[in-house]
């Protein structure tokens, strides 16, 4: 339990630093990191999944590429019938 409330911590303290200064800034990678970090100070690297790590990593990535394809056929498909 302690993990995951130093994780939270991170990542709020993070969106907050990063609004403050208007700095763009993602809650779910801010999330993710906070989690990844905080386990590997608290127990070490060893107790990383690395395979499931890598998942998270591409679908982080990959979803604002899917988003910007559905987002650009969704604002053809409004011009189209609008």
């Amino acid at each position: 339990m302690p993990v995951i409330i130093a994780a939270l911590q991170a990542a709020v303290i993070w969106n907050i630093v990063t609004w403050y200064f208007g700095i763009a800034s993602c809650s779910s990678h801010a999330l993710i990191s906070g989690l990844v970090g905080t386990v590997i100070v608290s127990v070490g690297v060893q107790a990383i999944n690395a395979s499931g790590l890598l998942t998270v990593i591409f679908t982080l990535l990959l979803s604002p590429i899917l988003d910007l394809i559905v987002a650009k056929i969704l604002i053809n498909l409004t011009a189209v019938l609008h």
